[in-house]
């Protein structure tokens, strides 16, 4: 069962419209529904007023949630992260597949896939100025195979991380994909 759905089903539970949620939260009946809508991300303070008049934790709720989704998806995840080590179709290829079924990949996916494009763009920089400047294959064959182990570190590094359930870190200059 999604957050969303909880709040509901406690609200119903109790017996409260959300006009009777609104008023007893000190909420407006807007931040209500589009909570219960999946318009916004409830703010830790909306969660907060909506849990006491609920009688529920949902902050601690919906970490222990976010944990237990984290957990069954994270192998998912894993492969995410270390499949831009095969190239930005790879990852996404899995990104597309799993991105419905998993909010944590397809909010991942993107930063992997931005971390992807804008390697693909140093290679081209590095690559073409190599062989315009020297115009030596040497160079351009160092420029890029020294990329991509800058890259294929960065991706191991942070699947480790993603692994271990730990914030990862790309170097991205241009956002190919925003988050919603």
């Amino acid at each position: 069962m999604e957050f969303k759905n909880i709040i509901k089903e406690l609200r119903l539970r109790q017996g409260y419209t959300q006009v009777d949620l609104a008023e007893l939260s000190s909420l407006s009946l807007r931040t209500i529904q589009r909570i219960e809508n999946n318009e916004v991300e409830p703010t830790p303070y909306s969660l907060n007023q909506i849990g006491e008049v609920l009688g529920v934790n949902l902050n601690e709720l919906k970490n222990n949630i976010m944990k237990q989704k984290s957990k069954s998806t994270n192998s998912w995840n894993v492969l995410l992260h270390i499949s831009s080590i095969f190239g930005i179709i790879t990852t996404f290829i899995i990104w597309v597949i799993f991105k419905r079924k998993d909010e944590i990949i397809e909010y991942q996916g993107r930063d992997v896939i931005n971390f992807k494009f804008n390697w693909l763009l140093l290679y081209t920089v590095f690559g073409a100025t190599s062989l315009l400047i020297t115009q030596s294959w040497s160079l351009f064959i160092i420029a890029l195979v020294s990329l991509y182990v800058i890259g294929l570190i960065i991706s191991i590094y942070n699947s480790v991380r993603v692994a271990n359930n730990k914030d990862y870190t790309y170097p991205i200059f241009i956002k190919l994909l925003s988050h919603k």
